[in-house]
């Protein structure tokens, strides 16, 4: 199937040479779909690795590492993704069980490493223009509306060109996670080699946190903080401290930290009233034990609170829709962590899994840390 555009590109999978004009490609072999933008030029640096490739053998290597929620998931098809400098640099892989969608990788074309995965029946930008995705940071999708004009899809909300140059600072400043190993490390590590590449594996998961959306909440908007606050006192709750919502509706425990923490429609919440919002809130609960402090968003860190089963909350910058005046950025819940060392190309990725607060994503997100997004505040919810 075949859809004209002006662009010839040439791509190659598995053997297979095509050199068509054409937005949609359905390989036969694979039974794979490309949806590419028409700037998808055959030297763009979207060709350089064999995505389709990279995917399935990320989806062998999660069932290997005991992923069992990958069982029967393929490739559906492959979207080419815009950065801010308009290059075809990240591809996002849409995952399916059966006929249904099973959830979504985010591959960067240049090292081939997975960014951002998770499992579920929803995708970044299903039911908008695919043919003209941006991936310009962590849950952070969008459209292009015209030459200086972006639409975030998560919040529907439009915002300039001139924004993404703050992207582009926070990226140059990120922490290059690629560091190879040297020659006699990698002598010493190979004899250790297990699953496939994959080497001192580490991962561990809070179970119990909700995930609740704030698009659900119809009181507030731009509400990331509060409905954050509300999944973190729920999970608490849950644990058997009842006092902390005496009606164990997370909509009302959203509503009155948006209260507490002064929330505005517009500007959402300060960076400087989260910590003391849930203070505020477990004290008024009648709760002297907990305390929420803010913390450097390091992975050790992160790790600490996983271990700890108490799960936090992380600040994403290059979060799209920012007004002015406001702290801008996006709040998630922290819920695991995953790394390991990979011999094929000796990277260390580490991820941060998450609770995103929009129906999007799925239910655990995985995001790579370092030079693939920016985490700029870890807080701390400790009991």
């Amino acid at each position: 199937m075949c859809f004209q555009v002006h662009t010839p590109i040439i791509i190659r999978y598995g053997g297979i040479r095509l050199e068509k004009n054409c937005e949609i490609y359905i390989f036969s072999s694979f039974n794979v779909t490309l949806v590419v933008p028409s700037a998808f030029a055959a030297n763009s640096t979207a060709v350089s690795k064999d995505i389709l490739k990279i995917a399935d053998q990320k989806i062998e290597e999660r069932l290997q590492l005991g992923h069992t929620e990958f069982e029967g998931v393929t490739v559906e098809k492959i979207i080419g993704m815009k950065d801010e400098y308009e290059e075809l640099t990240k591809s996002l892989v849409v995952l399916q069980r059966e006929s249904g969608v099973a959830g979504y990788f985010i591959i960067d074309n240049n090292s081939g490493l997975l960014i951002e995965f998770a499992m579920g029946d929803v995708y970044p930008g299903q039911g908008e223009d695919e043919t003209n995705l941006y991936y310009l940071g962590p849950l952070f999708y969008a459209n292009k509306v015209d030459s200086n004009t972006f639409e975030e899809l998560s919040t529907d909300q439009t915002f300039e060109a001139d924004s993404l140059q703050e992207i582009q600072v926070n990226r140059s400043n990120a922490t290059d996670i690629l560091d190879k190993a040297s020659p006699s490390e990698a002598e010493s590590l190979n004899s250790d080699i297990g699953i496939n590449s994959i080497i001192n594996y580490q991962y561990d998961f809070i179970n119990g946190v909700p995930d609740y959306q704030q698009d659900d909440n119809t009181s507030m908007l731009n509400d990331c903080v509060p409905t954050a606050g509300a999944s973190v006192i729920m999970y608490w709750r849950n644990k058997g401290y009842t006092n902390l919502s005496s009606s164990g509706l997370w909509r009302n425990i959203a509503d009155r930290l948006g209260v507490i923490m002064d929330h505005n429609d517009l500007y959402g919440v300060f960076n400087n009233r989260i910590a003391s919002g849930m203070n505020s809130y477990t004290s008024e609960k009648g709760y002297s034990n907990f305390t929420t402090t803010w913390a450097s968003p390091t992975f050790s860190n992160m790790v600490s609170e996983v271990n700890a089963k108490t799960p936090g909350f992380l600040r994403l910058e290059n979060y799209g829709y920012t007004p002015e005046g406001s702290d801008g950025g996006h709040l998630v819940t922290l819920v695991g962590y995953e790394t390991y060392t990979d011999t094929s190309n000796w990277s260390n990725p580490q991820y941060a899994i998450v609770h995103d607060n929009w129906s999007s994503t799925g239910v655990n997100v995985y995001l790579l840390l370092g030079q693939y997004g920016s985490v700029t505040h870890l807080w701390k919810f400790k009991n």
